[in-house]
């Protein structure tokens, strides 16, 4: 079974209702066309700019976003096409959708050098607008299921030697009071690596910044207390989030919970 994650950006609550409905009606419908394919969209939802670049650090690599290009009424304000730049720079596979009210405004994502699989108007007809996504999505889903699963490595310097793992066995890095070294957390022990965490947050868009000094593997996540600001980690590891992400960590309380 093949999960991929679908991320849905719109400021119209009624909107954003009937994307991620139309998502979720997609994906049975893949299921339904072809009994050989195996797929489940993980949907994902903001309402503002803002909202969804909190959210990006916890989006995998070649990930499907559908983006309302008009976030705000306000002509100042970031629009989806700003929201699609920053998700190209931290993953250049990710699959872009524009839903917009006026097609006409499919130019700047031209001029901007923003390679959209497809434009949604918002204004068609419902049953046209599921037929649109069903068959944007069935072409998105072919493209990433042809693309081999990869699985992403770690590496790290131990003086000399290049010592290489899974990133998925990774809990954490945390900066150490050593200058320039971190303390990387994995299911085999630890260890002292050089580097910053701003430099791997870099290398590893995978791995979640929760703090200045510290970075996460959010599938090593055992429990959230909300309480303490605080995440526990695979093998009972503590850290300390920041208090601005407060909500996202309520939200993932509430995903722990569903295990």
């Amino acid at each position: 079974m093949r999960e991929i994650a679908v991320f849905i950006c719109d400021d119209e609550p009624a909107q954003l209702k009937q994307l991620t409905t139309a998502v979720k009606t997609s994906q049975a419908m893949l299921v339904e066309n072809n009994e050989e394919r195996s797929v489940i969209f993980q949907v994902k939802q903001a309402s503002s700019y803002h909202q969804a670049v909190a959210l990006l650090a916890q989006m995998p690599l070649n990930s499907i976003y559908l983006l309302d290009i008009e976030l705000s009424e306000n002509a100042v304000d970031p629009t989806g096409i700003d929201l699609a730049e920053q998700i190209k720079q931290r993953d250049s596979q990710a699959k872009i959708i524009f839903v917009t009210n006026y097609r006409e405004l499919s130019y700047l994502t031209y001029e901007r050098r923003i390679g959209a699989v497809d434009y949604v108007v918002k204004d068609l007809a419902p049953e046209k607008l599921q037929a649109r996504l069903n068959d944007t999505l069935s072409e998105v889903v072919t493209e990433i299921e042809s693309q081999p699963v990869v699985a992403k490595k770690f590496s790290y310097k131990m003086g000399r030697r290049v010592v290489t793992l899974p990133l998925s066995q990774v809990i954490a890095l945390v900066t150490a009071t050593t200058a320039h070294k971190l303390i990387l957390v994995k299911d085999s022990g630890q260890a002292m690596i050089s580097g910053t965490i701003g430099q791997v947050a870099a290398d590893y868009p995978e791995l979640w910044r929760i703090s200045q000094s510290c970075l996460v593997n959010r599938q090593q996540i055992q429990e959230v207390n909300v309480h303490t600001n605080e995440l526990v980690l695979t093998g009972g590891l503590t850290v300390k989030y920041s208090r601005s992400l407060r909500q996202q960590m309520q939200q993932l309380a509430k995903e722990l919970l569903k295990r």
